[in-house]
Formats: structure tokens, sequence, C-alpha cells
């Protein structure tokens, strides 16, 4: 009976291993394929110089970088932010008439083919006009590519990247910018320290703008922790939220410094926070109430005990 029994406990050992061996050799096959539609750009930002009656030339690199081919169309769109700074690529304004100045080999959109592995180098062309507006121009090359290999369960699937190009003219730019608002509470319960801060642009050209923060303990000024520069660009006559955040905070309380650079200048602001999750701070006075009621005890404990000796 024992034997049996061994014989079958050897022989349900021997399939889980076979299975775990299969089940790991499937995962590592998997995790070395190459998706079927993939696509990538570079570079994802274009600055240029703008010159009035010029002929610029630029380029930007298409990659395939999936296991099947695709087609693709690059098309040019106006670029510009709506007021949560999503991108806009439909709106006109004085600052997207880039977009009319952009061609390639003389048409508005080009089409192509790229084979898995493949990449392409596209050249695209700016007639700049002689009445160039002062201040920036903004356009999207929107590269939109479509799944021939049928991956999406017989649907043709699409997908769609767009190059941000920034145009400057840097004769007639009118840089101005200005925090307006900083946002830094006192109590984060979550462990997470949330900052932000809001520039706004009141030249005609984009301005960059940056922000990190600084933690020091509260006492001796340790410091706890320090952000990497967070840059961002803020359009002409916008205003952006910019956020700064601090994660898998300890509990304590510390002092923070908020830095913020506009137009070259660094800015701080310097407040004390508090990290504690909400049941702890409930706890935490609970103790503290239950300890006030015992003192109370004892002082009212005295007096009756006094009263009773002098009696």
């Amino acid at each position: 009976m024992r034997r049996i029994m061994n014989i079958k406990w050897l022989a349900a050992a021997t399939l889980l291993a076979l299975a775990v061996g299969v089940l790991g050799t499937r995962g590592a096959v998997t995790a070395d394929e190459k998706p079927s539609f993939q696509m990538t750009v570079s570079p994802a930002k274009i600055d240029i110089s703008l010159k009035a009656g010029e002929t610029q030339a630029d380029k930007f690199e298409i990659i395939n970088s999936g296991a099947e081919s695709f087609d693709y169309v690059v098309t040019v769109t106006p670029y510009r932010v709506n007021a949560d700074y999503s991108a806009d690529l439909n709106g006109d304004s004085n600052y997207t008439l880039l977009k009319d100045w952009i061609t390639f080999d003389g048409e508005k959109t080009l089409t192509g083919t790229l084979e898995a592995g493949e990449q392409r180098v596209v050249e695209f062309i700016i007639e700049v006009p002689e009445d160039l507006p002062g201040g920036g121009q903004y356009a999207a090359l929107v590269i939109r590519a479509t799944d021939k290999s049928g991956s999406g369960g017989g649907i043709a699937t699409d997908k769609q990247i767009g190059i941000l190009v920034y145009g400057r003219n840097a004769k007639d730019a009118d840089e101005c910018g200005e925090l307006i608002k900083r946002s830094i509470g006192f109590w984060f319960m979550d462990g997470v320290v949330d900052t932000s801060y809001k520039v706004k642009n009141c030249g005609n050209v984009h301005i960059e703008v940056g922000g990190n923060l600084i933690v020091t303990s509260l006492f001796g000024g340790k410091k706890k922790y320090e952000s990497e520069v967070v840059e961002r660009l803020v359009l002409p006559e916008t205003e952006r939220d910019i956020a700064l955040k601090w994660e898998d905070v300890p509990i304590g309380l510390y002092k923070l410094t908020q830095r913020v650079m506009v137009m070259g200048e660094w800015q701080e602001k310097t407040k004390m926070i508090l990290v504690m999750p909400l049941y702890v701070m409930i706890l935490g006075l609970l103790g503290v109430a239950a300890l006030a009621y015992l003192v109370w005890r004892t002082i009212v404990g005295k007096k009756k005990t006094k009263r009773k000796i002098r009696r």
C-alpha cells in the first residue's frame, strides 16, 4: 500500500515539474516576441528658428519596431492647448499659421509603407512668408499607421503619434512669464505630498519653466528629499498648472520648500507640512484624550482624599 502511495506522489510531482517547465518555457518565448504592430517616431519635439522669406528644411524618423509591415500617412495640423493643457489639433489661432507653411516635397500629406524592422527619414520643407508674425508658431506632424496584419481580430487598427513643432521668430519675440499661484497644503493623509504652481505666459512666444521640491526635517534642517527639476513649456497667452510631488513619504512633520523658475529667476516658498494617515491622527487624539482623562481623575482623586483627611 505504501509503495502504491509513493508511486502516486512521485507521478504527481513529475507532472507538476513538467507543467512548471512548460509554463516557464512559454513565458520566456512570449517575453522575447515582438508585437506585430508597433510604431515609434523620433524626435518627439522639433524646435525651429523662423526667418521671414526663407525656405527651411528639417526631418524626423518613423520606425517600424514590430513584426509586421504597416501603412502610414503623415499630415500637418495646428497645435494649441485647451484650458487643462491637453492638446488641441483642430482649432486655429494667430499662433498656428505654421501648419500652412509645411509641405512634404510640395504635398500637404505623405504616405508610405514600412516593413518590419525598417525605418525611414522623412524630410519636410517650411516656406516662411515675408510677413512673418512676431513670436511663436506651432504645429503638429501627425503620423497615423494602419495595422495590415489583422492582429486586431480581423479589424484594421490604427495608431497615431504626433511630433510637436515649435517655431520662433526671434526677431520680434516678446518673452513674458509670471508665477500667479502656488498650491501647498498642510496635512497629507495618503503618504503623497501633492503641490502645484501656475504660470501665466503674458508674451507672444513659448517659455520654459521649471520647479522642484526640497524637504528637510522640521528641527535640525537635515535634508530628507530633493526632487529633480521638472521642466515644462508654456505657450503664449495661456496659463499652465504644473504638479510637483513627493511620494512614499514617512509619517512626520517636515519643512517643505517649493522652488519655481520663471524667466530665469528662482522663486521659493517654504511651509511646514504634516504627513499622517487619518486613522493615526484619530488614535493619537484618543490617546491624548485618555491621558488627559487619567490626569483629571488623579487630580480629582487627590482632592477628595485631602477632604477626607481634614474631616
